[in-house]
């Protein structure tokens, strides 16, 4: 009992026990504001990531709205039916205009093929014997 009274009055001692349990506690307290710092991190990452997509999805609401609307308007969805299902009314008659075909852009797309399946040599050929063709005439 009397060598535990005079360890415990020995200032150096107690001022040693002191600030090591201080520094244990301010350890402790920095890995704790750690920890939370990284957990604020993380959650405002995430709350990023929802705004996000809130914005995403307030965007295609309004699109899909709009989409409503638009297919419940009488008009529209007689052009629709008109255009995707090639509807008429009982009294309308329907005319439909083909683009002519162009001579030109035919006989230019079988020369292509033909001068596609001959060789080298032969095209050399056809050209000097169309060189003398145009010489004699």
């Amino acid at each position: 009992m009397k060598f535990k009274k005079k360890f415990l009055n020995v200032p150096r001692l107690r001022t040693f026990s002191f600030f090591l349990i201080a520094a244990l506690i301010f350890t402790w307290l920095g890995f704790s504001m750690r920890r939370e710092l990284l957990r604020k991190q993380e959650m405002g990452a995430e709350v990023s990531t929802l705004k996000a997509s809130i914005e995403k999805l307030q965007k295609e609401n309004e699109e899909l709205s709009k989409k409503i609307v638009y297919i419940k308007d009488e008009k529209n969805i007689e052009r629709e039916a008109r255009e995707r299902l090639n509807l008429k009314k009982p009294d309308e008659r329907v005319a439909i205009i083909v683009p002519p075909k162009n001579k030109n852009q035919e006989g230019a797309g079988e020369a292509d093929q033909q001068s596609a399946n001959t060789s080298f040599f032969r095209k050399i050929l056809n050209a000097f014997m169309e060189l003398g063709k145009n010489l004699t005439e």
